[in-house]
């Protein structure tokens, strides 16, 4: 089903050219959401296409991709009707309501996204989509989220490869078979197999270690978005300490840990060096066919910045066999 019309519309109620028959609605309380606080008396209204669906992987890829776009881009800026992306084969585009004396921004569209995705994920139902946007009940705009054609998954092309073995000349043997802590941060020698360089920066390298227990992948992209819509209020030279959240369903958890320079007194870890690690890593794990839990460090420049896991709560019932 296509929605061109909605192009034309002269208010945002949903019309019936859509096919009120083949769409459910669900609601989305902004208080339930993770990821950054939003603003208040904003809702949306979703509408899914129930005779349209996808794959949920894919689905949560383009979601993913799309979402570390909008990070770049300052959370408060104006986005302008019309506008639309394509990532992966999944299209996002954008509408205005003129005449409501309300802007549509950034921020709204970034927790309309991860609302969106998280909503599907708990009805298990991936499609075709309208998320109708109010403030104080005043509807202001409209998201379509719609696939066309899905390709098969692609391998990743973002990040680069590089086999560094054991690495046991630099940290001799793992001493750590859990998620990173606050307590073992600075003492855990990881051994780490591989490593993924970022493309747009070669300086930038995430090395990563498998431990634990195997998830589903669709809860590790879960995660992922959460922790870069929470990273969007932020700019990326912005250091932080710690950075905690889980996917929506509290299935998967992520943490990172930034090293603290003593003679600066500063911590080293930005939010785009957490973004990086949050859009490469999990697409990395997918094309290994190998999502479960993970202890990663970040370095640039061959120094290290700071360090994080995904991991599974131990009363999480997110586990595979």
């Amino acid at each position: 089903m296509r929605y061109d019309n909605v192009l034309i519309l002269t208010d945002l109620g949903v019309p019936s050219i859509l096919g009120k028959r083949a769409f459910r609605s669900i609601t989305s309380y902004l208080t339930q959401l993770l990821g950054p606080v939003t603003p208040r008396g904003f809702e949306m209204l979703f509408f899914v296409d129930q005779g349209h669906t996808y794959d949920p992987i894919n689905f949560y890829i383009s979601a993913v991709e799309a979402m570390y776009n909008l990070t770049k881009r300052d959370y408060e800026a104006a986005v302008h009707g019309g506008q639309s992306e394509v990532v992966r084969g999944v299209q996002f585009r954008y509408f205005e309501q003129q005449g409501r004396g309300i802007a549509l921004r950034n921020k709204h569209v970034v927790l309309t996204i991860l609302a969106g995705i998280s909503q599907m994920d708990k009805q298990d139902e991936f499609g075709a989509a309208i998320a109708e946007l109010s403030q104080n009940k005043k509807r202001f705009a409209l998201l379509d989220i719609r696939a066309e054609d899905y390709p098969e998954p692609e391998r990743p092309r973002r990040a680069q490869a590089i086999d560094v073995g054991n690495n046991s000349d630099r940290d001799g043997d793992s001493t750590t078979r859990g998620p990173i802590t606050a307590d073992n941060m600075n003492s855990t020698n990881l051994t780490l197999s591989q490593s993924i360089i970022d493309p747009e920066d070669p300086n930038l390298m995430i090395e990563y270690e498998r431990f634990g227990d195997a998830f589903a992948c669709k809860s590790l992209f879960g995660a992922s978005l959460d922790a870069l819509a929470s990273s969007a209020p932020y700019d990326g030279i912005h250091t932080i300490n710690s950075f905690l959240g889980t996917d929506w369903s509290n299935q998967v958890t992520y943490r990172t840990f930034s090293l603290w320079e003593e003679n600066e007194r500063r911590f080293l870890l930005t939010i785009s060096m957490i973004r990086k690690a949050m859009l490469l890593l999990p697409m990395r794990i997918f094309e290994e066919q190998n999502c479960g839990e993970v202890n990663f460090r970040i370095l640039h420049g061959d120094k290290p910045k700071g360090v994080g896991s995904f991991w599974v709560p131990a009363m999480s019932n997110s586990k595979v066999s």
